[in-house]
């Protein structure tokens, strides 16, 4: 099954609304809490997701690029 680009697009911000009502209850130290990324917290997981969708395809490309393939975020 081949998807058009806007029902691609439409999926995607279906993903994000039901990411942004289960992010909802959390609260306070709650972002803190480990991930299941070792090393990462719930915090630093959701910025990644925040940060790829804010840069785009290219730009996280170039990001793994200087950063030699690596995910991990600068602490």
């Amino acid at each position: 099954m081949s998807l058009s680009r806007k029902e691609v697009w439409s999926l995607v911000h279906a993903e994000r609304r039901r990411l942004i009502d289960d992010l909802s209850t959390v609260e306070g130290t709650d972002w803190e809490t480990p991930s299941l990324c070792p090393g990462c917290t719930v915090h630093d997981v959701l910025a990644h997701l925040v940060d790829v969708a804010r840069i785009g395809k290219v730009g996280f490309l170039r990001r793994m690029m200087r950063a030699k393939g690596g995910l991990r975020s600068r602490h």
